[in-house]
């Protein structure tokens, strides 16, 4: 069985189905991390052992459209 990617499309319905019960976490951004990666960097701000966020998550401006 391959996986596949979910499309704009997906993300969308996942957020509309999840709209109200799942809980917005902040973001942190760092133009220095984007421009050393060439990606838009996202990093989540919820601090889970008080000093590593739990969530690190690279975008790339497409898969944000």
């Amino acid at each position: 069985m391959t996986a596949t990617l979910p499309d704009y499309e997906d993300v969308t319905k996942a957020a509309f189905r999840l709209e109200g019960v799942a809980h917005r976490t902040p973001v942190l951004r760092s133009s220095t991390l984007d421009a050393r990666l060439g990606a838009q960097v996202f990093s989540s701000a919820k601090i889970s052992s008080g000093l590593v966020p739990s969530n690190f998550v690279v975008a790339t401006t497409p898969l944000l459209r």
